[in-house]
């Protein structure tokens, strides 16, 4: 599994690539982001950070060509799986508020 974000193409990709996910059973997954880092986390515990991202979603301004959850828009294997809820934070969320959403 990974997150990645990029405004110049495949090559340009900043990313956290963390381990499989567990199979048979729901996992909550989430990427806080802000400053300059992102922090990805599995069932409320961190397993990856990435200090050097410098794509914000301002870079795209109304122009986002491609979102996807689940998937790449590149040639990438999608996810096997369901997503149960989706959601976007309008700030960058604590780590004590993850490990909450995770619980919930």
């Amino acid at each position: 599994m990974w997150y990645a974000i990029t405004a110049g193409g495949g090559g340009a990709e900043q990313r956290i690539d963390a381990g499989p996910l567990p199979t048979d059973r729901w996992v909550h997954v989430a990427v806080a982001y802000g400053s300059g880092t992102a922090v990805l986390y599995v069932d409320g515990r961190e397993t990856g950070r990435n200090t050097g991202v410098t794509v914000e979603l301002r870079n795209f301004g109304n122009h986002i060509r491609a979102a996807y959850v689940g998937r790449s828009q590149y040639p990438d294997p999608y996810l096997k799986g369901a997503v149960d809820d989706f959601r976007v934070h309008g700030r960058t969320l604590t780590p004590a508020e993850v490990t909450a959403l995770a619980r919930t």
